[in-house]
């Protein structure tokens, strides 16, 4: 299951970038309520000191250049060291040449978003590689700032890893907020980056950008695991002829007894024991994550629209195959455990928010990275909102 925006092969060449917004300052009228969006997964552009790109462009989805997205492999306390990148707005659009060859990101559900009568527009950018936990602080302030501007909460539109973090801001600081749309959001977790931990993430014809050692860096692509909270999947792995395993995916015994991620016989040329300390750190700090996601029962929570969809077969289990010979962890197949309904990487079941948020929900006939541009899940997002 890999929440995140999908980049076919032919994706090149980034050719249109929203600005890192708190800074830009939309024309209003008093009565007008801000709007707020906020991106899932690989979902926005990475600048470095200099504002060059280096996720995403022609350069990199070719091959032609891979620029190093790891971060340092260690905790200072409860803060990862920071690189020379930073988020400079949600991923546009990419192609090799504009309307011949081209795949609209979110350019589409941005174009409509900031042109609702009523709503000024704005877009939240973070590093998706990062620690939600530190994703989460820097969107309170983000929503307290344009809730103060405006004098008035905000309304949220947020797509897959910005729905959980939205989840957690929620919990906090519900007088924020004033209505929400979740698309695509994996609230009751999932197994979402597993497999690029094995294989990496191809973005485009570069396979190396994303691989495996990099992804392991990311602390962000550790947050769908559940942390055993009531609202959260509780089996997500199987044996060989089938019956569930209970596994804890935020365990870091866990992980290398299973074989996961650095601990895989494949990774052994990059993994094993010189980076437990830091999967330890990190596995710690999403359980902390997840664990801000439940919700208050005491709280009253703002009305929220779901857009997800059952029309694609979606990976609910990993099944274990045994060790070859002279492997000491099992292996595990992505592919023949039984799949569910859901948009590809997410399950219906899995995008419905815990209680006592109460929701309505809108069923799309796309897939996961693309579900706010189906146009009649904007028309009812549009509706939702005023």
């Amino acid at each position: 299951m890999r929440i995140a925006v999908a980049l076919p092969v032919l994706l090149t060449f980034l050719s249109c970038v929203s600005p890192r917004l708190v800074e830009t300052q939309p024309a209003y009228k008093v009565e007008d309520i801000p709007v707020v969006f906020i991106h899932g997964m690989l979902g926005s552009v990475l600048v470095d000191s200099s504002d060059e790109i280096q996720y995403l462009t022609a350069g990199e989805a070719l091959g032609l250049r891979t620029p190093d997205l790891r971060l340092p492999t260690l905790w200072d306390g409860d803060k990862q060291p920071l690189d020379d990148l930073r988020p400079a707005g949600p991923l546009m659009r990419v192609g090799l040449i504009r309307h011949v060859i081209d795949q609209a990101v979110y350019a589409p559900w941005i174009e409509v978003a900031s042109h609702i009568p009523g709503r000024p527009f704005y877009a939240f950018s973070y590093d998706w590689r990062r620690d939600g936990n530190e994703s989460a602080d820097q969107f309170e302030k983000f929503i307290e700032t344009i809730s103060k501007r405006h004098g008035k909460k905000v309304q949220i539109i947020a797509h897959s890893m910005g729905g959980i973090i939205t989840l957690v801001v929620q919990n906090r600081r519900p007088d924020l907020i004033d209505r929400v749309v979740f698309a695509g959001v994996p609230f009751r977790g999932g197994l979402g980056y597993l497999d690029n931990l094995y294989l990496g993430t191809p973005i485009g014809a570069n396979k190396n950008l994303l691989s495996p050692e990099v992804i392991f860096s990311h602390p962000g692509v550790y947050s769908f695991y559940p942390a055993g909270q009531s609202f959260e999947n509780k089996t997500l792995a199987e044996d060989e002829s089938g019956k569930a395993l209970d596994i804890d995916f935020l365990d870091i015994d866990a992980w290398q007894k299973n074989g996961f991620g650095p601990f895989a016989s494949q990774n052994k040329s990059w993994g094993g024991e010189k980076h437990k300390a830091f999967l330890a750190g990190t596995l710690a700090r999403i359980r902390s994550f997840r664990k801000k996601m439940q919700p208050d029962k005491s709280k009253s929570y703002p009305r929220a629209l779901v857009i997800t969809s059952d029309t694609y077969p979606t990976l609910a289990r990993i099944r274990r195959i045994p060790p070859a010979s002279g492997e000491s962890v099992p292996r595990w197949d992505f592919d023949s455990a039984a799949k569910g309904q859901g948009d590809g990487s997410v399950l219906r079941a899995d995008a419905i928010p815990p209680d006592p948020i109460q929701s309505e929900v809108y069923l799309s006939k796309y897939g996961h990275s693309y579900l706010l541009n189906d146009p009649n899940a904007q028309d009812a997002i549009v509706k939702f909102l005023k």
